[in-house]
Parts: C-alpha cells; structure tokens; sequence
C-alpha cells in the first residue's frame, strides 16, 4: 500500500512522543514493504528520503488569517490546511491508498472533508483531555477545535487507538457513543535494540524524566515532591529530558520564569543534583536511558507513553501514575517492570523512588520483568503489522474516491473589503454553498479586513469535475492556474474600463490594454460566459474566438439589509449641511469614464438657475490620481464650486447616510460594466438622472 503518515513534529526537529511514534510505525511499515509518505512541517520545504521513507516538509511561517475576533485559530488551522495540502500533492503525483493523522488541533478536519482519498484518524491524548486535566473550562477558540475534532471523528474511515483508555475518554468528552465500535486497538511499538548491560550496584543514583516540561506532564508537582526526596536520598540526582513548554501551559506567564529558571531560583543549593538537557536527539536519548538507573513518570495521565517502552527496551525499572495507558503497559505493576502510584499521591510517589533507590535487586528485577514484556508486547513489527491490517480494512471498503461531490470555488486575482467585485464575490458565497459552493473566496490577494472569507488560490488541489467560477475586472496572475483546472471554468466578467479613457503611456492605460489582451485569450477558452450585464456578456462574445454560452447574471442587492442597517447620519450633515437646495449625489471612484466633471458642469448650470442645490461626490480619489487632480481645480475654479464636497473612501455607515441624505443620484458615466452604486440608489428609493451608456440602460 501507499500510506501517508501526517504529523505537526517529526524527528530529528522534535522527539516528543507522537513525532517519535511517527517515526517508529513509518520505518516499520517500510520495512514490511509498504511505499511510506511522512507529510510533516519544516523552515522550508523539502523531501528528502532515508530508511525507504520518504519525508515531505511543508513551510509553514506565513499565517491565514481565519477569523478576526479568534486570532488564536490562526495557527493550528493553518499548519492543518498546509498538511491537508501536502498530502493532496503526494497523492496527485504517486496515488495514495490512505492517509493515518492524529486527533489534535484540528489536523484531520481538512483532510476529512477533501474526501481525496480515506482517512484514518489515531486517538491519543486530545484538547479536551488536556482541558479537563488543568481543572478548567474550555476556551471559545478550543471549543471551536473540539468541534472540528468531533467533525473527523465523524468523517473519518476508521479510528486507531493507543490505549482502550483513550477510546473511552474520547468518546466521553466529545460526545461520540460509537467510538469503540470504529476503532481498532493497536499498541505503540519501537523498533528492538540489545539488552543493557546489567547496572553495577552504586551510591549514586540517577533517574531521568523524559518529556515536555509543562503542567500536563506534572513538572509542577515534582518540583513540590523533590526537595524533601532529594534530602531523604542522599544519592540521588534527576535529569530532565525535553523541552520548556512554560510558554505554551501558561506557567512562565503566572510565574515570569522557564521551569528550569523557576527550580533554579527556588533550590540553588540543589542545582548540582539536578539537571535540565532540554531537547535531546534519538541517539542521545537512548545513551541517557542507558545510563540511568530510574524512569521517572510523574505525568498523572497518558494515553499511552512511549517513554515507557523505551525505558522497557533499555531495562530501566519505572515509577508512574497508575491512569490511562500506564495500566494497559504494565497491567500486572511490578511483575511487569513498573512501580505505579495513585495520580497525585505525592507521598507514595516519593516512597516508591525511595524504596528503590535503596534496593538495586529489586530496580535490577523491575529493569529484566520490562524488558521481557516490551519483547513480547511491544516491537515496532507488530505495531505496523497491525495497523497495516486496519489500512488494508479501510482501503477494501473505501468507496469514497471518485464518488466525491463537485465544488464550486470563486477565484480571483484579489479580495478586497468594500469594492463592487469583491462584494459580488462575498454576496454570492453563502448563495453558491447550496450548490457545492465553497465559502472561501480563493484569491491571490486578500485585504486584512476579508482574510478570514479567503482560501488560498495557491495552495488550492481542485479535483477533477470541480468547478471554477473566475471574476475577471484587469490583469490578473491567475490565467496559469485557469488553465491547469481540471473541471469546467466561467468567466464572470465585470468589465475592464477601456483604455481610451487613460493618457497613453501611464499605469492605467497599460493595466487596461493589458487586460484586454488577456481577456481575449481567455474568452475562448472557458466553458461559460458570465456578465454581470447583458453588456458584458456581448463583449465576451465579441472578444471569443469560438461559440461559448452567456449567461447574464445580475448583482445581488439586498434591499430589506440595506435598509436594516446603521448609517452615520452626521457624515452628510457634516459636510454639507451648513448649504441650502436638494442634494445631488453620485457614488464611484473618481475615474476619468466616470466624468464626475461633467456633474459638476451640469450641477453648477442647475445652481444657476435656481439659487440653490448640493453635490457630493463619493469615492476613492487614489485611483486616478491625475483625473482626481483636475476635478478638484475644475471645483475650485466653477462659480458655485463652494456647493461640491468630494468625499474620498468612506464607512458602508457613512455611504448609507448619504443614500438616504440624498434627493437625487447623477450618473454621467461613459463607461461602466453594471454600475452597483446605480442599484442601490434605487434600493432607497433614489430618483437617478443617467446617461444612457454602455451597461447603464
């Protein structure tokens, strides 16, 4: 089989027990003959292959903005997306038949729900447990990964867990009454090594700790038990094996220290007995195992504990917490190399170390019944031995592949906040979802503001059948991408101002020619037309070189919404509520085909004759710098130029306002493609004087 094994860490970058869980099933399964893809994260991207695995890292330094007012959501979805797209470019280029991701962060949701090929989703120790071991209610931004969690749970093919302990809790915490019917049991194996040499009996004694130093892990609560161990065993030195993770549980923030700083500022009489490695790679792990003659484990739950077969594979004795997998790794205590402690019973957790400290038969006895039980319970052969037979399970009855549903994904060059495109784009999201519609509007640019509305166009894996509806207004760096997709293509067309309007030479005018050379390439070559007027559509029409369908499709304007909305009554009044006279109002960037001058000429004949009237003009004057330029001297230099007020970008509040301020819309625009400002003017019941040009009539 063709397997993908996803994984946030994955060595030499992290040791931690899922990364090196990773590790050992994918060297395992490739020694059984299995084609093995890790899909991991790195500084940058890279494959590299070593031990018949093949390793993908995907670069994760930029963040997707996901939601504004949950920034935190931000990274764990990202890394998530990111593996998701990994795996769907392995799979484009070599067909994989499953792909296994563990339940955390959010990771398996994507890949859930691409539907691309089945998923397998391994159970350890989750959010939610973590949650619940720190005595609190979950946080907004944690519920909503508990619900994508529960979401793949859901979707997923099948489970693998690493303990019966972990289906039950899972199942319990996140609601999911069937969990143990969907999941299979497959212990943790690593790969065999040789017997340590027997440990010559000492004065010294040394224990290590190996794992994260965080609250989850309880370092907390063994800083308290060490003090008082440390006197009554004279012997005695600790070695802490792992990363500082105070930054993360919230402990350097309530204390100002790392762990390491806290226990130095704490106990600087015992800092020669006991020591901090911080992260350690494979092979210096497994020397400082070798070393040791004690594994300390005072974490008061696991799912499994992976440290615990390598203490069992280096015949080094072990003192944990009698919870989760500690029970199911040594499910008969000392008979089977571990000494095992009620969670949070410090006082029988420091006589346990104790009692063994002073009694090297018996740390010797513990080191070989451990030994002898990850032998028979515990390689790496058997681990993938089984979890290959749950693939295989899952590969038969997978009926997923080709059978997906199409989508339907809206791309385009940029998303902005408040422009008419981007608006049309946002308004038809929720309306398309219907119909296979994706939410996200795939760009290649997104504004700060409508980041959490984008995809990245980038990253997208469309799959045959998938359909892309393409918003073309200029030149765009999407046409190679438009070309690549797989499925049907329209091209929704909201115009592109001509470029007679511009001075030759200028920026505008070379964008302008540009996208029409372009947008003549692409008009043969899509499968559907689409306008956002009769008018565009006849100008694709006109620019194809082949018969291609139209289809007019007019902007959605919500009236009743518009209407519901706050506006900002002070704006108008503000501005020109010191004048007499109705108030003309035209709304669109100042553009040269927009000829704002000419409402002025026409506004400044009309308070000529009557002694009064108002004009606003509203809209970005950063488009057409020069055009914006001449309309503010023509301004100054009319008779009754003290009447006009130009108003550059204002609040959708403010536009509201002045819609509903307003006595007449003036449009004297030689050129627009629809003209939204046109139909929501008649949304407030706005008398509008136009001429009669291009899309206006």
């Amino acid at each position: 089989m063709r397997v993908a094994l996803v994984s946030l860490d994955y060595p030499p970058d992290a040791v931690e027990g899922v990364a090196r869980q990773r590790q050992a099933l994918a060297g395992a399964l490739a020694a059984l003959g299995h084609e093995v893809h890790v899909i991991t994260t790195g500084r940058t991207p890279s494959t590299t292959i070593a031990g018949g695995v093949t390793v993908h890292r995907v670069h994760t330094a930029t963040v997707q903005a996901f939601h504004p007012d949950l920034p935190v959501l931000d990274r764990p979805l990202t890394d998530a997306q990111l593996l998701c797209e990994g795996v769907l470019a392995v799979h484009a280029q070599v067909g994989l038949d499953v792909v296994d991701v563990p339940l955390w962060l959010a990771q398996p949701f994507a890949l859930v729900r691409a539907r691309a090929l089945p998923v397998v989703v391994w159970l350890q120790t989750t959010l939610l447990q973590l949650v619940e071991l720190q005595q609190r209610q979950p946080r907004l931004h944690e519920l909503v990964l508990a619900r994508l969690d529960r979401a793949a749970l859901d979707g997923a093919a099948a489970c693998i867990a690493d303990s019966s302990s972990i289906v039950d809790e899972i199942g319990r915490l996140y609601g999911v009454p069937d969990l143990a019917r969907r999941t299979a049991l497959v212990y943790p194996g690593i790969a065999a090594a040789a017997p340590s040499a027997v440990r010559p009996a000492r004065a010294r004694l040394d224990a290590v700790v190996v794992g994260r130093l965080e609250q989850r892990k309880a370092t907390d609560w063994l800083f308290d038990l060490l003090p008082d161990l440390l006197a009554a065993v004279p012997g005695l030195h600790v070695r802490f094996i792992g990363r500082d993770n105070s930054g993360a549980d919230g402990f350097r923030r309530a204390t100002g220290r790392s762990y390491p700083e806290a226990w130095a500022a704490a106990q600087p009489a015992l800092a020669d007995r006991v020591r901090f490695d911080g992260y350690v790679d494979d092979a210096a792990l497994a020397s400082r195992l070798a070393e040791a003659d004690l594994l300390l484990h005072p974490a008061h739950y696991e799912s499994f504990g992976l440290v615990f077969l390598e203490a069992m594979r280096a015949s080094l004795p072990v003192v944990a917490c009698a919870a989760g997998g500690a029970l199911e790794v040594f499910p008969r205590g000392e008979a089977d190399g571990a000494c095992l402690v009620r969670p949070g019973d410090r006082d029988r957790f420091g006589a346990a170390i104790a009692a063994l400290a002073s009694d090297p038969d018996r740390r010797a006895r513990l080191g070989a019944a451990g030994r002898a039980r990850f032998e028979a319970q515990f390689s790496d052969v058997r681990m993938a031995g089984d979890t290959a037979a749950v693939y295989r399970r899952v590969v038969d009855g997978w009926t997923g592949t080709g059978t997906h549903a199409p989508r339907v994904f809206q791309v385009m060059e940029a998303l902005q906040d408040r422009d008419a495109v981007s608006t049309i784009a946002r308004t038809n999201a929720p309306l398309l979802q219907a119909h296979g519609g994706e939410r996200p509007v795939m760009a290649v640019f997104a504004a700060e503001a409508v980041r959490a509305e984008t995809g990245r166009l980038k990253g997208l894996r469309p799959r045959r059948g998938d359909s892309a509806i393409v918003h073309y207004w200029g030149y765009s760096r999407i046409e190679a991408a438009i070309a690549r997709w797989p499925g049907p293509v329209a091209l929704h067309y909201h115009n592109i101002t001509p470029p007679s309007f511009f001075t030759p030479g200028t920026a505008p005018w070379e964008m302008t020619s540009r996208g029409y050379a372009q947008l003549a390439r692409l008009a043969g070559r899509v499968d559907l037309h689409i306008g956002d007027s009769r008018y565009n559509v006849e100008q694709l029409t006109y620019l194809s070189d082949r018969p291609v369908p139209g289809l007019c499709v007019y902007p959605v304007v919500e009236r009743g919404a518009l209407l519901a909305a706050p506006w900002d009554a002070a704006a108008p009044a503000a501005t020109l509520g010191h004048l007499d006279g109705p108030l003309w109002l035209f709304v669109g960037r100042l553009a040269p085909n927009k000829r704002q001058d000419d409402v002025m000429r026409a506004f400044d004949r009309f308070v000529t004759a009557t002694g009064s009237g108002r004009l606003a003009l509203v809209g970005d004057t950063a488009a057409a710098p020069d055009f914006a330029a001449a309309v503010d001297r023509l301004r100054a230099a009319l008779p009754h130029g003290d009447r006009v007020a130009i108003v550059p970008s204002v609040t959708d509040a403010a536009l509201r306002a002045w819609y509903r301020a307003a006595d007449v819309f003036v449009s004297a625009s030689r050129h627009e493609g629809f003209g939204m400002p046109l139909a929501e003017a008649m949304a407030f019941d706005l008398p509008i004087l136009a001429l009669d040009r291009a899309a206006v009539g």
